[in-house]
């Protein structure tokens, strides 16, 4: 969703006047307030559904890159429980992605400032099962996933190397943060 289309349609429902082929004039005669608010909602419905279009769109376009990191995981000899844990955790950072990240992204769009983002702000306030372990447990697996994605040519090498410097030198501000 766009906020400064938002804000700035937002702002023009506060203000008197006509809207005139999209354009906002001085009050006249006539109850304007019904026609700008009306122009808000028909715009705020077209972004929801523009939002929502997209969201649906890059959850498809997400779907085999986990599915491929499941087969991978499972190919190369970890245990179900491990697969399971593995992409379950980059799935929910996946979310993080599409519902939280502005621009929203796709997983081969995430970067080191996704990552950070996440461990530091998202996590420990919307996981509400944010504890050391799960922190220890998504780093261990965001690292397999980028590695992953590196190896197949997904991501570029230097993206894999921002993200794999992140995690380790994040790691102790990261378990700071879901205990405070």
């Amino acid at each position: 969703m766009s906020r400064t289309k938002y804000l700035a349609f937002y702002t023009f429902s506060n203000t008197r006047g006509n809207i005139e082929n999209g354009k906002l004039r001085p009050r006249s005669q006539g109850d304007t307030n019904l026609h700008i608010q009306t122009f808000v909602e028909v715009f705020i419905i077209s972004d929801i559904d523009t939002y929502d279009a997209r969201v649906q769109a890059i959850r498809a376009y997400n779907q085999p890159i986990l599915n491929d990191f499941r087969t991978w995981l499972q190919q190369s000899g970890f245990s179900e429980k491990t697969v399971r844990s593995h992409v379950r955790n980059v799935k929910f950072f996946t979310e993080y992605l599409v519902y939280y990240d502005d621009p929203l992204k796709k997983l081969d769009e995430a970067n080191n400032s996704d990552i950070r983002t996440f461990f530091l702000y998202w996590f420990p306030r919307k996981g509400l099962w944010a504890s050391a372990g799960t922190v220890k447990s998504n780093i261990a697996s965001f690292k397999k996933f980028f590695q992953w994605m590196g190896e197949t040519g997904r991501i570029s090498p230097k993206t894999v190397a921002d993200v794999l410097t992140v995690l380790k030198e994040g790691r102790d501000r990261f378990l700071e943060r879901v205990t405070e």
